[in-house]
């Protein structure tokens, strides 16, 4: 029996370490926890609706990158709602910029069509 309280008490000094008050401090009350949701989608060629390997894509406000993979999708996780633009780019394509207005109630997928750069104009 001595021995769990001593175990207890060891846990509960360990735990608490770390956070004392300094005169000036503030304590943050309520939730602290944000609730985020995730950014899926595709990308293809706007012609042949081919998938697109490797295309860049950029979630401005969020210093993130995503590439998509063997079939052309991407994802971007933990995302606060709110308006975003992703900008889509791969050599020999034009740069594509898209806004979107996330929502933690709905689908938040969206399907990104690139065209290629002409040679000759």
């Amino acid at each position: 029996m001595r021995k769990i309280v001593s175990i207890i008490l060891a846990t509960i000094l360990f735990m608490s370490a770390g956070s004392t008050l300094n005169a000036g401090d503030k304590v943050k009350e309520g939730p602290t926890t944000l609730l985020t949701t995730s950014i899926s989608g595709s990308v293809c060629d706007k012609v042949t609706g081919e998938a697109l390997v490797g295309v860049a894509v950029r979630l401005e406000g969020m210093n993130e990158v995503s590439y998509t993979d063997f079939n052309g999708n991407f994802i971007f996780m933990d995302v606060l709602p709110g308006e975003y633009s992703v900008t889509s780019s791969m050599i020999s394509y034009e740069t594509k910029i898209t806004n979107v207005d996330i929502d933690l109630t709905k689908d938040n997928s969206i399907q990104l069509k690139m065209k290629t750069v002409s040679a000759i104009e």
